[in-house]
């Protein structure tokens, strides 16, 4: 049996939401720098030598993309890359490429932009939100409290102490599918 975790401390929920706003800022700064090099070279052919530094070109299944560098990584390795990871999308074609405005880009690729910034707001104010912070943290000990006696209450295998309709009560709860990992929240 595994050793139980330690509490979710309201200090633990504000260091996460801290982590994806700097991850965002740095990811929507570098769309916001492609954005800029769009409007600068709008209507040009893409090609290796023209590209932003720091993004690699990415033409597959009928799109042409421009992806970060740590976004490229990532897709290959388990483990986070820093820098930002960003992919915006170009074009539906991959030959003859020639670059869009920057207004196009914010059109096809909004979780880069807009949403960013949408996103950002919402995380800034539960930064500034203590009590809700506080609310959540107990909320999620709650919760994890709740799911291991679930899990004590109706255990999985076979024998004497098993429950064979466990799936089917948890889901009757309205808690999910737990066979394939989806709670519902």
């Amino acid at each position: 049996m595994t050793p139980p975790l330690p509490p979710i401390t309201a200090g633990d929920v504000k260091r996460i939401v801290k982590s994806g706003l700097e991850q965002e800022e740095l990811d929507h700064s570098a769309a916001v720098q492609i954005a800029e090099w769009a409007d600068a070279h709008e209507g040009k052919l893409l090609t290796e030598r023209n590209k932003p530094e720091g993004w690699m070109i990415r033409r597959q299944y009928g799109m042409t993309e421009l992806e970060t560098d740590a976004y490229a990584r990532s897709r290959w390795t388990n483990s986070e890359q820093p820098g930002p990871r960003a992919t915006v999308l170009l074009a539906h074609q991959e030959t003859n490429v020639r670059i869009p405005s920057s207004a196009y880009l914010a059109e096809c690729s909004p979780a880069f932009f807009t949403a960013a910034v949408e996103r950002n707001d919402a995380r800034r104010a539960l930064l500034e939100d203590p009590a809700r912070l506080r609310a959540i943290a107990r909320a999620l000990n709650r919760t994890r409290d709740a799911l291991a006696l679930i899990a004590e209450l109706l255990p999985t295998g076979s024998g004497p102490d098993s429950v064979p309709d466990r799936y089917d009560i948890i889901r009757a709860a309205g808690l999910g599918d737990v066979k394939v990992g989806r709670l519902k929240l």
